[in-house]
C-alpha cells in the first residue's frame, strides 16, 4: 500500500492523530465504495430479501465497527495527550523549580557578598573611630576615684575631677603618693642642708 519512504514523509508531515483519521476514512471510502457496488449490484441484479438483508446487515456491522473503532482510537489517542500533557507539565514544574533554586542561590550569594562587603566597610570604620577614642582618651587623665574627666593633678599617675573624689580616695592613696614622699624628701635633704651648716 505504501512503501516505507512514503510513510516516514507522511510520519514528518502529519501528527499521529492525522495519520488515524488519514487511515479510517480510507476504511471509510473503501466501505462505501463496496457499499456503493454492492449497491449497484443490487439494482442491475434482482436479489431477494434475504440476500438485501444480508447486505444492509454487512453495512450495519462495517459501520458499527467503524465507529466502534474510531472512538477506541479516540479515547487511547486523548489519554496519550492526556499523559504527554501531564509530563510535559511535570517536566516544565521542574525546570521552573531548578531555575528558581539556581537564581534564588545566585541571589543570596550575592547578598551575602554584599553583606560581607558592607560589614567589612562598618567594623574598618569602627576600628577606625575606637583608635580616635583610645587616642583621645590616652591624652587626658582620669579621675582615680569616679573614672570622670580629671582637672586635679596630684602625683605620677594620679588624678582628680573633684576635691571631693581626692578626699575620698586619700586614705587609700596616702601610702602610695610620690609627690607627698617627694616633698617629704625634699624638706628631708633641706632640712639635713640646713642642719649641716
Amino acid at each position: 500500500m505504501w512503501c516505507p519512504e512514503e510513510m516516514k514523509l507522511f510520519d514528518v508531515l502529519y501528527s499521529p492523530i492525522d495519520i488515524d483519521r488519514y487511515f479510517i476514512d480510507l476504511l471509510v471510502i473503501d466501505v462505501c465504495y463496496i457499499y456503493q457496488r454492492l449497491y449497484f449490484y443490487v439494482d442491475n441484479w434482482v436479489l431477494d430479501e434475504r440476500m438485501k438483508r444480508m447486505i444492509m446487515d454487512l453495512q450495519r456491522h462495517w459501520l458499527t465497527d467503524y465507529q466502534q473503532s474510531r472512538e477506541k482510537l479516540l479515547v487511547e489517542m486523548t489519554e496519550k495527550l492526556h499523559q504527554e500533557f501531564l509530563s510535559d507539565q511535570q517536566k516544565i514544574r521542574t525546570e521552573l523549580l531548578t531555575q528558581f533554586k539556581d537564581e534564588l542561590d545566585t541571589t543570596r550569594a550575592e547578598l551575602e557578598d554584599k553583606y560581607r562587603e558592607s560589614l567589612k566597610l562598618e567594623i574598618s570604620k569602627l576600628v577606625e573611630k575606637h583608635k580616635r577614642e583610645l587616642t583621645a582618651a590616652k591624652k587626658k587623665q582620669w579621675c582615680w576615684q569616679c573614672e570622670s574627666e580629671a582637672i586635679y593633678h596630684c602625683c605620677w599617675n594620679t588624678a582628680y575631677c573633684s576635691v571631693e573624689c581626692q578626699q575620698g580616695h586619700w586614705a587609700t592613696h596616702k601610702k602610695f603618693c610620690r609627690r607627698k614622699k617627694g616633698q617629704q624628701q625634699g624638706q628631708g635633704s633641706a632640712n639635713s642642708g640646713q642642719s649641716g651648716q
